[in-house]
């Protein structure tokens, strides 16, 4: 993956540079991939978005899990599972939730969510699982300090 992203976006996967892929490089890899190689046409948005509120966020993971696409999205982590490393600004994949609904929408609380773990020992993860439940409220923690995510388009 990181081969393909760097050519999509020259540069954007860098394993010296924190984080190593960034969020602009892998909205590009996502569109490449859903208008190229899957020939699907363009699914998410041109630009990540930024600095989204927890219920924003929330709502919005609901709205991809439930479609079965996922939310790459910016973290810090020290709020994540098994990490020797601190602090290190990060892309997950949120895939998954477990939340009180109302009208089977709006989340009212994310009990835990879903994300896949793309790093190894190397960078600092320690856990050896590539799916991870994590409470919601570490979960917020781990995203709201590195807040970007790679989005679909509202229309789909």
């Amino acid at each position: 993956m990181a081969r393909r992203i760097n050519q999509v976006t020259p540069g954007g996967f860098d394993p010296n540079r924190n984080p190593a892929i960034t969020d602009t490089a892998m909205r590009r890899y996502l569109w490449h991939h859903y208008v190229h190689v899957i020939r699907l046409g363009e699914r998410y948005l041109q630009q990540p978005s930024r600095g989204t509120a927890q219920q924003t966020l929330w709502n919005q993971l609901v709205r991809h899990v439930d479609r079965n696409y996922t939310i790459p999205t910016g973290a810090i982590t020290t709020h994540l599972d098994s990490w020797s490393r601190s602090r290190v600004l990060h892309v997950i994949a949120l895939i998954g939730y477990d939340a009180d609904l109302v009208n089977a929408i709006y989340p009212v609380v994310m009990h835990s969510v879903r994300y896949t773990e793309p790093a190894d020992t190397m960078a600092g993860y320690t856990g050896g699982k590539f799916k991870i439940w994590l409470r919601g409220d570490q979960m917020w923690q781990a995203i709201s300090e590195n807040n970007t995510q790679c989005l679909l388009r509202s229309d789909l």
